[in-house]
């Protein structure tokens, strides 16, 4: 097989792949004991990669889901649109070995070129159905406008420096102002 590009900064994308390994490397996958890697650095090397993100894949037997089947669960949890599963979803509802499921978020936002090792067959390359986003005017009134008082340029208090300055000689005053307060109720 040749290869399967990921492109730098992808999203949305899932990539699904049936498995056919032998039993005792799927359980290192599935349910890794504590002499086995884990199943991120086992998934990366399946597809021909040295890293991949922990939370970016999933593996599981497709038998688990009965009748919502691959492709439902792809169209239901995985937000993929009905008419891009059209194509592919006998495809999928055919596998009947374990499959894993690769998301974009396992490639941390890096290209990369995945080349699938023996057993791991390719099978369908889907698009989450993400609305575009627009950004459209606020209806209130209250979100136009400025918000605070507006003060003139030039007007005390909005310079920084003049406020620091007015700070430093208030501050010997109110102390010599409260000494002699004090000097007054003492003596």
């Amino acid at each position: 097989m040749t290869g399967l590009s990921v492109s730098p900064m992808e999203r949305g994308v899932i990539r699904v792949f049936a498995l056919d390994l032998p039993a005792r490397d799927l359980a290192r996958l599935t349910d890794p004991t504590p002499a086995d890697p884990s199943p991120q650095a086992t998934v990366a090397l399946l597809i021909g990669l040295d890293w991949l993100e922990a939370d970016g894949f999933e593996i599981f037997d497709p038998e688990v889901l009965g009748d919502l089947r691959l492709s439902g669960y792809l169209r239901d949890g995985g937000g993929v649109a009905a008419q891009d599963l059209t194509g592919a979803a006998a495809r999928l509802d055919a596998i009947n070995s374990p499959v894993l499921l690769i998301y974009s978020r396992a490639f941390a936002g890096t290209g990369a070129r995945l080349t699938p090792a023996p057993g791991v067959t390719h099978v369908a390359t889907l698009t989450e159905d993400t609305p575009p986003v627009t950004f459209e005017k606020l209806p209130g009134a209250s979100a136009t406008g400025l918000t605070g008082t507006r003060t003139a340029p030039g007007a005390p208090g909005t310079n920084p420096h003049v406020t620091l300055l007015l700070a430093l000689l208030a501050l010997p005053l109110a102390t010599i102002l409260l000494g002699l307060i004090i000097y007054g109720v003492v003596k």
